[in-house]
């Protein structure tokens, strides 16, 4: 199933890749500036980066709806994680991090990321990022319900069924890995198809 879309994966990949190698240079300080609704006071937030360790995870508690991160990466862009705990919960939302001043103002995070209301000042890729989120969502929302119905009867015991809707789970899955591939087809020029292309490389190491 795979080799045959192996050749248009590598020719996608070194056109993403000019982008990264343009991007890549010397250390520069990052400023991550945070406002969130009151409800997580006394909570704290994770700045975690993604592929490849730029920093460790940094840490910032919330006071008086505020949080702040300094620290810097190599690159000129960054992908993470932003991860929000209250309660010994968390609700996390990923993004692009660059060199200089950014701010995030989150009104409400949860788990289900269609019920986010998060405004972004200065932050790389955005408009991309939501394009592709709306792309993919039909797809992720299968695969999401697919997989609370999979656990369920998996505590059931069934092997046989299990077996069945396992096949039926990864064919869900090899729709969604078409469908990031679509995506980074049609988006050649931007660097987040590096992003989107990345996950589709480890789920290729997985399976």
């Amino acid at each position: 199933y795979f080799m045959k879309h192996y050749v248009s994966i590598v020719i996608l990949l070194l056109v993403v890749q000019t982008f990264f190698t343009k991007a890549t240079f010397g250390q520069r300080k990052f400023e991550l500036i945070g406002q969130i609704t009151m409800k997580y006071e006394g909570g704290y937030v994770k700045l975690i980066s993604q592929y490849g360790k730029q920093f460790s995870s940094l840490q910032s508690d919330i006071i008086d709806g505020k949080f702040k991160f300094n620290h810097s990466i190599n690159n000129q862009y960054q992908p993470a994680y932003l991860e929000v705990w209250h309660n010994g919960t968390y609700y996390s939302v990923n993004f692009f991090i660059q060199p200089g001043k950014m701010q995030i103002v989150i009104d409400s995070i949860g788990k289900n990321p269609s019920f986010n209301r998060i405004k972004y000042k200065n932050i790389p890729f955005v408009e991309i990022q939501n394009k592709f989120n709306k792309f993919v969502k039909t797809t992720e929302d299968s695969i999401r319900n697919f997989e609370k119905y999979f656990n369920s009867v998996k505590l059931k015991g069934d092997s046989v069924l299990i077996d069945s809707l396992a096949k039926i789970f990864l064919s869900n899955s090899k729709k969604l890995y078409d469908k990031n591939l679509e995506f980074i087809k049609a988006n050649t020029n931007s660097y987040f198809s590096l992003f989107v292309f990345t996950d589709i490389y480890n789920y290729l190491q997985l399976n």
